[in-house]
């Protein structure tokens, strides 16, 4: 959209179609922005979709806009942006004169969204599928949405720390905790003595470039990253307080979903719905390489036990139940 009014447009009105109900590719492009180093500005997100989900995504023309809507869609709502009219996202807002105030939707962040005064919408025809259409609306701050969110903007991290140092990183991964666009977590496997710092470097650039990110962490290829636990087990043991805690992009550019940001953010700056970023902080829980003996991990030999010659069936799928998440993973890998 900000393509569209500032390239093509400039002043409306900006003839555009809301889709509800689109194809799971489309979603997911929708949902993983804000890594624009590896989508940038003008690329063709629904050419990404359409590459994932193996087929184009179709299109169609709008019935009362010289607009294209996707043609899967359940639910079109066509119309065009009045750039010349601002209106208010909500009757408490317009009744006290207030950006930023009151409460308007939930966001993906887990807190309240607050109203603005925004461009007009003017919807001009409502369309949808003949055939008994489906309006399912997307759970913010939900595990549904996070998958969405998250597949495809771990995929862009992931190419962003490969092109700053081809190699080193091997998976990255956003626990549901981080809020989709709220961190990440990278996961690092140093090859030689030079290698170690660079691990800051893809840190730095994916929280200085991230627009909403607020905590990076990097670990090490024997911590799982999938088990929040594991990582937990990596901040405790391997993070030096005075050296691997990094302030990140402070005074940088912002926005205002989370409430740091929004609440010291002055009425200018509302109104402009972007504010100067207050920071992002930086853990690297990675062993030193050369000091890489010093945190070998415990480990026991599990494999070589069968617990079928103490127990029954019964018995160990009993033990087994009572177990937490984390004693499974330890007792799986035996550390």
């Amino acid at each position: 959209m900000d393509q569209v009014a500032t390239h093509w447009y400039r002043k409306g009105p900006i003839p555009v179609t809301i889709n509800i109900g689109i194809p799971p590719t489309c979603t997911m492009m929708a949902g993983s922005g804000f890594t624009y180093v590896i989508l940038p500005r003008g690329c063709d997100e629904l050419g990404v979709a359409g590459a994932l989900q193996g087929y184009p995504v179709e299109l169609v023309r709008a019935r009362t806009q010289d607009a294209w809507s996707i043609a899967n869609a359940e639910y079109v709502v066509e119309g065009y942006i009045d750039t010349t009219q601002k209106v208010w996202e909500s009757p408490l807002a317009e009744k006290d004169d207030a950006q930023g105030v009151h409460p308007f939707h939930p966001e993906w962040s887990g807190y309240m969204g607050k109203s603005y005064r925004t461009y007009k919408f003017q919807a001009t025809a409502i369309t949808h599928r003949a055939d008994r259409p489906l309006y399912y609306g997307l759970i913010v701050h939900g595990m549904d949405e996070h998958f969405i969110d998250g597949v495809v903007r771990e995929a862009c991290f992931l190419e962003l720390a490969e092109r700053i140092v081809p190699g080193l990183c091997v998976d990255a991964h956003i626990p549901m905790g981080m809020t989709d666009w709220g961190g990440v977590i990278f996961q690092v496997k140093k090859r030689r003595a030079r290698d170690e710092g660079l691990q800051r470097n893809i840190l730095t650039a994916a929280l200085s470039i991230s627009l909403g990110a607020r905590l990076g962490i990097v670990v090490d290829e024997d911590v799982d990253i999938y088990n929040i636990e594991d990582v937990l087990w990596a901040l405790t043991t391997r993070v030096n307080p005075k050296e691997d805690l990094l302030t990140i992009c402070e005074g940088g550019f912002g926005q205002t979903f989370q409430p740091a940001e929004r609440s010291s953010a002055g009425d200018r700056q509302w109104t402009q719905g972007n504010i100067r970023f207050s920071g992002a902080l930086g853990i690297d829980a990675t062993r030193p390489f050369i000091h890489k003996d010093a945190f070998e991990r415990a480990r026991y030999n599990v494999e070589v036990v069968d617990l079928t010659k103490f127990y029954s069936p019964e018995q160990i799928q009993k033990a087994k139940a009572g177990q937490r998440d984390y004693a499974k993973f330890l007792a799986e890998r035996g550390i």
